[in-house]
């Protein structure tokens, strides 16, 4: 689990409360020495115990500040908007489909290719997401592109069914995590991007992909990643050369957001996949403070009224 805060900047308001904390002390201190001199000892003696009536004194007024100051933390938390994080099955998702279509997934190691066989099989997967949910589809290949915004699983699948390999050089996923950033910035539903690839990114550089990963951490936004292809690979129609699955950038980037990294090598294996990350995808998902801590401030303002003021 984990509190963050929607507005971080009103916890400055918290920076004086030491500094008041020092000044309250040196002011009990100051004030017992002022009733020890205005009050006789002999008449405090004979209605109390000396050390009784200090000892309430100073307990009284502690007490009044620390609730003054209690309540007043429990405001600025309010302000500040606090939300309370933790891993859950969330039954309601916000989703991004990054798929990818640079000319690498026309590799043949899984029939008939990586790209038709991710579009055969991803119906699976979708058809199981909870109906609440809403989901984006996007692919990607040297530029990200939006296939569909965000809504219902007919829309999704409809839109899957037009996706080719695109006619733009090279494989940017960055540039996918930092569009599926963008749709679900604003999005108050547990968040989850599902990256389908395999692996090769060669247009940003690790320093910029981290920063991005980075972002995603700070919008609690989980990533699965789907590994498709074979790790020794095949050839490309045409090109001799052998297109491998990268196992360790993928594996990294479901790491490092508190995801799950499954490795497809056929379409079997792609249907066990989306059955993975349906039964043990945990999101982090948020519990919205703001109405029980102004319950608490409201009760803390009663109790400081009712038994110490008054008392």
């Amino acid at each position: 689990m984990e509190i963050w805060f929607s507005h971080p900047y009103y916890l400055w308001l918290l920076a004086p409360i030491p500094i008041i904390t020092v000044f309250m002390l040196l002011s009990l201190k100051k004030g017992k020495k002022e009733i020890e001199k205005l009050v006789s000892l002999h008449a405090l003696e004979f209605f109390f115990k000396k050390e009784s009536f200090m000892s309430n004194y100073i307990k009284k007024n502690f007490l009044f500040f620390m609730f003054k100051t209690l309540t007043y933390t429990i405001i600025v938390f309010i302000i500040a908007g606090t939300i309370l994080y933790y891993n859950g099955i969330a039954k309601e998702q916000a989703i991004v489909i990054a798929i990818d279509v640079s000319g690498s997934m026309l590799t043949e190691d899984i029939k008939p290719n990586r790209l038709e066989a991710v579009k055969e099989t991803i119906s699976i997967f979708l058809e199981k997401i909870l109906p609440k949910s809403k989901i984006a589809i996007l692919s990607f290949s040297g530029n990200a592109y939006i296939e569909k915004e965000l809504s219902d699983k007919e829309e999704a699948i409809k839109s899957i069914e037009n996706i080719e390999i695109s006619p733009i050089s090279g494989t940017s996923i960055g540039a996918a995590l930092k569009t599926a950033v963008d749709i679900l910035n604003e999005e108050k539903k547990p968040k989850l991007i599902v990256l389908m690839s395999d692996g090769s990114e060669n247009i940003m550089p690790k320093q910029a992909l981290d920063k991005i990963i980075g972002e995603v951490n700070k919008e609690r936004i989980t990533i699965d990643v789907i590994g498709i292809g074979k790790i020794k690979g095949a050839a490309l129609p045409g090109i001799e050369l052998p297109s491998t699955l990268n196992e360790p950038l993928l594996e990294d980037i479901a790491k490092k957001t508190n995801g799950i990294y499954i490795k497809a090598e056929t379409k079997q294996s792609l249907t066990k996949a989306y059955e993975k990350l349906i039964s043990s995808t945990k999101l982090k998902i948020p519990i919205r403070l703001t109405f029980p801590l102004i319950i608490l401030a409201i009760l803390l303002i009663l109790i400081d009224y009712i038994f110490i003021r008054v008392a």
